[in-house]
């Protein structure tokens, strides 16, 4: 199975590191159009998000390698942007080599600028978060889904249909579980965030 990983990433920076994020996001092009700042849904017809490939300059871009080696992920869509976040979807992996060339981009006219990240597993085999600092990942945190699952059994109303034989919910368990599951999975992603950045302050 072909799981996807959706990633969030917020800039924090000035008017120059806008303008630089903004001038990243010119190098994506759809089908030969352009991309287009002021109505970045504005797409082809048919055509849904950008390839993050062209957002780097190298010869093996395209490869499953040379993906691998400068995005993090054998592929990676752009979905969405502002002026200050941008949504991507990878297979997999979380594309730290998207963000870090951002990361490093942006520090080169605004060195106080700070990225963070917001990642998470389509089914969730895993979530996480990181920050990036002065071009490059400072810290970071990731759950799996082991850990995932020890949180969600502290909701009483699920933990009371946990099969520890099983090492699962019962199948009434399982319909509450989905009620509860990317509310607490955002709810530890933000207070690991929290966390990394109050200790980098």
């Amino acid at each position: 199975m072909a799981n996807h990983v959706n990633t969030v990433i917020h800039l924090n920076t000035n008017e120059q590191g806008k303008e630089k994020f903004k001038d990243i996001l010119s190098r994506l092009k759809t089908l030969n159009t352009p991309f287009n700042w002021e109505q970045p849904w504005e797409v082809e017809e048919g055509v849904y998000n950008h390839n993050a490939e062209l957002l780097f300059d190298s010869d093996d871009m395209g490869t499953y390698d040379g993906n691998i080696n400068n995005m993090g992920s054998k592929w990676v869509t752009v979905d969405d942007v502002g002026e200050d976040y941008m949504n991507l979807t990878s297979a997999w992996s979380m594309p730290d080599g998207v963000v870090e060339m951002i990361a490093k981009e942006i520090n080169e006219v605004d060195a106080d600028s700070y990225i963070t990240v917001e990642y998470e597993d389509e089914m969730p085999n895993f979530v996480g978060v990181a920050l990036y600092k002065g071009g490059e990942v400072v810290d970071q945190e990731m759950f799996d889904w082991d850990e995932i699952k020890d949180k969600l059994n502290e909701i009483p109303e699920l933990a009371e249909h946990w099969d520890e034989e099983k090492e699962d919910w019962s199948d009434e368990g399982r319909d509450i579980m989905s009620e509860y599951l990317w509310e607490t999975t955002r709810e530890m992603q933000e207070v690991a965030l929290q966390n990394i950045l109050t200790s980098v302050e």
